[in-house]
């Protein structure tokens, strides 16, 4: 029996060792299951979750960037409109890419009070080289000068609605009847009378000279001058 002897020996003098060791190993084998058991599912999550994160995020922001950089440019863009018509200040402005037919009403001293605004489109976009013409109460607006009006085939003249071209004039000199017909509140009999004080007079001078045509009034010859030539 002397071999338990020595065993029991050995034993009192290194329980607290041995049982310290094996303490150790039982907690090394009960972290390295949890670590077995959870670990990987956390890196395979993270892995799966990261890719569609980065994912959605490119979309987001280049779609954000990209709708950015749309807007500046429509307001770097830079376009000229020329109105005309009844309203206060006729002429030809500059606007930002984006600006509407309001816009250019507005910059024009906005509405007379012998306009018709229910003849136009507020709301329209404006386009580079447009003519906004705004018709006065009770005129119709010849084919060669639509307004910017309700529809989009007859809109603005000088856009893509096949109309005459808005820079267009009528020759006052060489013009026929059926030409001069065709101006805003010209008809046959005042044609007429254009044509005879040409002929008794050699020809216009200048375009102010209609005045002096029986039936033609400052504000007839004011809105007539636009769409007048000489030459």
């Amino acid at each position: 029996m002397d071999w338990w002897v020595e065993i029991k020996a050995v034993w009192e003098r290194y329980r607290w060792w041995l049982c310290g060791g094996l303490a150790t190993i039982l907690l090394a084998a009960v972290a390295g299951g949890w670590l077995f058991m959870h670990v990987p599912d956390s890196k395979g999550t993270t892995a799966q979750t990261m890719p569609q994160f980065s994912a959605t995020s490119a979309a987001s922001m280049s779609s954000r960037t990209t709708s950015a950089m749309a807007t500046n440019v429509k307001h770097d863009t830079k376009i000229m409109v020329e109105v005309k018509g009844a309203v206060n200040h006729a002429g030809v402005y500059q606007f930002a890419g984006d600006a509407r037919v309001l816009a250019a009403v507005k910059r024009a001293g906005g509405l007379r009070a012998d306009a018709d605004g229910q003849q136009l489109n507020q709301a329209k976009k404006l386009t580079d080289q447009m003519v906004v013409y705004v018709p006065m109460v009770g005129e119709k607006v010849p084919d060669s000068m639509t307004t910017a009006g309700q529809t989009e085939t007859s809109t603005v003249a000088g856009s893509e609605s096949g109309g005459a071209d808005a820079g267009a004039t009528v020759n006052l000199n060489t013009a026929t009847k059926e030409q001069l017909t065709k101006l805003t509140g010209v008809g046959d009999k005042k044609a007429q009378k254009i044509i005879d004080y040409r002929t008794s007079h050699g020809g216009f001078k200048q375009v102010d000279e209609l005045k002096q045509v029986p039936g033609f009034g400052d504000k007839t010859v004011q809105q007539l001058v636009p769409h007048l030539s000489l030459s």
